[in-house]
């Protein structure tokens, strides 16, 4: 009878071990998904200036644009993420959604989402203050460039954020014997 007992204990202790580390690991992905957005966007710059017959791109370029890019375009991502990701992941994590497709499609909505309130506030802040973002050196620098970029960056971190709360489950060695038979 006492076997009955310790295994259920050591269940439910694997259960709270379980539990406590999916929250640590759910916070770190909030923490780390943002992080490949400044290097998606330096090498989408790369390739817009690539294409418009600029000089060749090099990697002092690249590294330049992933700096630029991490000071300027962490802090939004990072704002965006609580504004906009946590409530998809309350929702995903309510339903129990694990698909790579939800969250693909989720980021590359987000993404949208956000270049659409960034152009919104732009426009507001025009026809309101007669401010125009892109004339001034501070706000020019915070311009998500283009749907075609804000999209990719808000899949990759949503990819990024699925890969992280959800790792593949190490299966054991189909050819190994089971000892506990």
């Amino acid at each position: 009878m006492s076997g009955v007992c310790e295994n259920r204990v050591t269940r439910l202790e694997s259960l709270g071990y379980q539990y406590v580390m999916s929250r640590y690991r759910t916070i770190i992905a909030f923490l780390i998904a943002p992080l490949p957005i400044p290097i998606l966007l330096s090498a989408g710059l790369q390739a817009l200036d690539f294409a418009d017959k600029s000089p060749p791109p090099s990697l002092i370029d690249f590294l330049e644009g992933i700096l630029f890019f991490s000071i300027f375009a962490l802090p939004q991502a990072y704002i965006s993420e609580l504004a906009l990701g946590v409530p998809a992941w309350l929702v995903i994590r309510h339903y129990g959604v694990r698909a790579w497709s939800v969250f693909a499609i989720g980021g590359a909505v987000l993404g949208m989402a956000y270049y659409v309130v960034y152009d919104v506030a732009r426009y507001v802040a025009a026809e309101a203050f007669a401010y125009e973002f892109v004339r001034y050196e501070h706000t020019r620098d915070l311009n998500p460039l283009h749907p075609l970029l804000a999209m990719p960056a808000g899949l990759v971190a949503a990819i990024t954020f699925r890969a992280i709360v959800f790792p593949r489950k190490r299966i054991g060695n189909p050819l190994e014997l089971d000892k506990s038979r």
